[in-house]
């Protein structure tokens, strides 16, 4: 799987949707405002947040209990990544 990854980068896309996370088009259309996409191609592990996603952390929302979903929004991605890294050899460069 790694090499096809090299090929074809995958992107994932975080929504505050049920589920896990869905596949996502590598074109700019995916650029939401309310998503958060992880994008993996290989050699580089990239980590998007739409603007409105971005305002709501730097406003810091997920430090308030009310707002516990949105923190486990945040985590998700990140969570993937590091899975990601760890099992990956050579490491690829983590972009957040």
């Amino acid at each position: 799987m790694n090499s096809l990854v090299m090929i074809q980068p995958a992107l994932l896309e975080y929504t505050f949707e049920e589920g896990p996370p869905k596949p996502a088009l590598l074109d700019v259309s995916s650029l939401k405002p309310d998503i958060i996409l992880l994008l993996d191609s290989f050699f580089h592990v990239v980590v998007w947040k739409g603007e409105t996603i971005q305002a709501w952390a730097d406003a810091g929302y997920q430090d308030q209990e009310e707002y516990h979903s949105f923190r486990d929004l945040l985590a998700a991605p990140a969570e993937d990544a590091k899975a990601i890294l760890a099992e990956r050899f050579p490491v690829p460069k983590f972009i957040q």
